[in-house]
């Protein structure tokens, strides 16, 4: 269990009233030359005049329960990585979810290909994205 006093945003705001607590937990399994790490966090803190651009409009600021979790997993071995994560945020008003998928091809140590897939939606219809394919 942690405590932060801070939203996390870019700029530093010192009218931030309220304290963020945090959990995180993550488990490693070592497998011959492999690892995976599979974990969790949770977020919340009561905020407080506080603007949460892609989730609520420009035009909003947010006074209310700020409720945030995710789901991660990485496999790392050598010749590929794979990475994803599952976000969510839930506020009195709204909410906004996503995730990505992260794949690394390792040919050799300077020769790599990267793959990508990512979701993000949230309650306002303005903000649904399509997904996105990288290679």
């Amino acid at each position: 269990m942690g405590l932060l006093n801070g939203y996390g945003i870019k700029d530093y705001r010192f009218s931030n009233a309220g304290f963020m607590h945090t959990q995180n937990l993550s488990y490693r399994i070592l497998i011959k030359k492999s690892t995976i790490k599979l974990g969790y966090s949770v977020m919340y803190c009561k905020a407080k005049n506080i603007y949460f651009q892609g989730i609520l409009p420009y035009t909003v600021i947010y006074l209310g329960n700020d409720f945030r979790f995710n789901f991660y997993g990485n496999f790392t071995s050598k010749t590929v990585d794979v990475q994803a994560e599952y976000l969510q945020a839930i506020l009195d008003t709204n909410t906004a979810s996503g995730y990505y998928i992260l794949a690394t091809v390792k040919f050799n140590p300077k020769n790599q290909a990267y793959f990508v897939f990512d979701k993000y939606a949230s309650k306002d219809s303005f903000l649904l994205i399509d997904p996105w394919y990288i290679t």
